[in-house]
Order: C-alpha cells, then structure tokens, then sequence
C-alpha cells in the first residue's frame, strides 16, 4: 500500500476490549495525517452500535478482512484486541504490506514474533506494541529528572505490579497457562527497567509460587525477579494474580529516589514523591498525575512516523523480541532454580556462581595487596 497519500486509513480489529471507544475517539475527524475507515469484528451488532456513534463508514467481520482489505485501500491495522494477531493476520499484512499497531501483550510465540519482524523490514512498514505506561506524563517526568541526574547514579529500580484474575477461561489464560502473570504483567515491568535504563540485562533471576484456588491451581500465583544491567544496576520486579492490586515502582539512587503509584495502570491517579539529597538536608517533592488515555498521542505519533519515514525509538517489535528473549530465561531460571546468563546474542545460560565467588576473592586479595603495599610505604 502507498504511503505518500495525504491521509493514511486506518482499520480496528477486534472491539472487545474494554477501552475501544476511548481507541475509536483517539481518532479524530480532522486529523490532517490519518482517518477511520472501518471497524472488522466477529460481534456486528456491537460494532454497529460504535460505527454508527461514531460515524465510522464501514463494519464487516473478520472473516472480511482479506477481501475488504484491498478494496478499502487500507494502510494500517489497529489491532486492538491483540489475540486477532494469529498467523492468518500476519499472512494478511505480508500480502498487502500494511503497517500495524497492536496491543500488548502479543500472543505469539518468540518465532512467530521474530518471523513477523522479519516480514516488517522485508515490505518496508512500521509496527508499534502499545505499551501505554510509557506514554504517561508520570513516567516521561520521571525520566527527565533521570536525565537530570537529580537522584545522583542509578542503583535500583523494584516494581510490585498485581492483577486480579476476573475470569479463569479468558484467552490470555489458555494462551499462556501456567505462565500468564509473566506474559501479561512481568513483561511491562523488564519494558520499564530497560526504558528507563536503556540497557539490557544480562544475569537473571527468578522465584514463583503457585495458586492456592482451585480454579487457578496450574497458573503461577506469585513470582519475584531480580535483573542485574551494567555498571552494577540492579532491577526487580514481583507480579501475582492474587494478591491485592497495586501497580508501583521505585527507583533509587545515590543521591534520592522516585517513588511512583498507580505507575501501570493508566485508568487510575498517579501519584509520584521525589526524594533527593542535599549538603544539609533532603528535598521532598509530590506530583500528581490525573488519568488519561494515550491512544491519540499513539496513533498520531505513529501516522507521523510512517509518513516521515522516521525511527520509532520504542514500543518496537524489537522491544517485544528482546522482552520475550528475557522471559524466556526467566523461566529457565524458575525451572532449574539457577540464575541464568543473558549473552549478547540473544541466547542464554545457567549463570556460573563458582566463577564469580572467585573472581570476588581475588579482587579482595588485590585490594588487601595494595592496603598492604601503601602501609609499607608509610
């Protein structure tokens, strides 16, 4: 499909998720860079209702889409229910070489999504994962104080971020089983260490429980994680599914802290302390950030980065490559209770303590060596 038209159309997949008017009104009708063309869902009469609220010019079911497709001249997908990204789609959007939004978290697997990249920078088109926590005005002030070095070097960074389970037979569950809290919230938690970062990992660690409710016996309950980056930054993070909800992170330096709540969840106030040290005191400083919805800035973002050719600088498919590559070795480390080693490239292995115990006692007999070299001196 073209892209130096004047107006790039837009089509949702999928209207059942719970903020598809706030994604529909994201589109507004004087947008000089995109407009809404069509809604595709298995549920026509509620995609109807929305179309007809608000004037959307045409519905058709899913089964539709590899027809209509083409002869809407449509550029881009927004697919909003994010299960509808299935191999079938990703066929679609290679044969018409289209762009797409989705929102997180995938459900795919690590190939499904690498192959799909691959596809992307074959046809030349843009793709963005929405992860709407980083589009909040809380997070991108604490990254300016970051970037100001007001908290001195960064040391830590812990996340507690719990869920609810409302519904035992919902697709993310039998998509993802037993691993469900890491692919639905663990996976914006390691996006927010590395964003805020800009860094990778590379030894991880991780311990799980399980479900004490019958209903849930196979899903894991709790997991802690602990992540450790360069320059001896460290990075943790616990998600549970049934523990009383909350959605906050801290993050420590050497010289103050930022403390966030409601930091995940974009329906609710978000409430930000800085703390930060000085010669004879400490500075205390509330923020207070109301809810709001990041669609518009998203679609308007990603309209401008298709027809300026220009470089999205996250929400990649690389970011939900590199997020799944981590998840993966998490999970290593669950299952044979061992901290695990990322390696550059990608791959990953058990992370080999004896070594490291090792390497410490000699960097502490070179410290002793030269202690004892400068008392000789004196």
């Amino acid at each position: 499909m073209s892209t130096t038209k004047k107006k790039l159309k837009y089509a949702i997949v999928g209207t059942s998720d719970s903020l598809i008017s706030e994604i529909i009104e994201s589109f507004s009708l004087n947008s000089q860079t995109h407009q809404l063309v069509a809604l595709f869902d298995d549920s026509l009469l509620f995609a109807k209702k929305l179309a007809k609220k608000y004037q959307i010019p045409y519905v058709f079911s899913l089964m539709d889409l590899a027809d209509e497709i083409p002869l809407l001249e449509i550029d881009v997908l927004y697919i909003a229910q994010s299960s509808c990204l299935d191999a079938e789609l990703i066929q679609l959007i290679d044969r018409y070489k289209l762009h797409f939004i989705c929102e997180s978290p995938l459900y795919l697997t690590l190939k499904q999504t690498t192959e799909l990249q691959s596809i992307m920078q074959k046809n030349q088109r843009r793709s963005m994962i929405a992860y709407h926590f980083l589009f909040d005005e809380n997070v991108s002030k604490i990254r300016q104080n970051i970037n100001q070095f007001l908290i001195g070097n960064l040391k830590f960074i812990n996340s507690i971020f719990n869920y609810a389970i409302k519904d035992e037979n919902s697709k993310r569950i039998s998509f993802y089983g037993a691993r469900t809290p890491f692919y639905r919230i663990g996976m914006q938690c390691i996006q927010l260490a590395r964003f805020l970062y800009s860094d990778e990992p590379y030894h991880v660690g991780a311990f799980s429980t399980t479900h004490d409710n019958p209903k849930y016996i196979n899903i894991e309950d709790t997991t802690c994680v602990i992540m450790r980056f360069s320059h001896d930054r460290l990075a943790a993070f616990t998600i549970s599914f049934g523990s009383f909800e909350s959605s906050d992170f801290e993050i420590l330096g050497d010289a103050g802290r930022i403390r966030c709540e409601n930091a995940y969840n974009t329906k609710k106030v978000s409430y930000v302390n800085i703390q930060t040290k000085t010669r004879n005191s400490l500075a205390s400083k509330d923020l207070v950030f109301n809810p709001r919805h990041h669609f518009k800035e998203e679609v308007d973002l990603f309209s401008k980065h298709i027809l300026t050719s220009s470089s999205l600088q996250m929400n990649t498919l690389s970011d939900a490559i590199q997020n799944m590559k981590i998840l993966d070795a998490l999970i290593d480390a669950i299952n044979l209770k061992k901290q695990i080693t990322i390696n550059p490239d990608g791959s990953f292995r058990p992370y080999d303590i004896p070594n490291i115990v090792g390497q410490t006692k000699m960097r502490q007999r070179k410290i002793q060596f030269e202690i004892d070299r400068i008392k000789t001196k004196e």
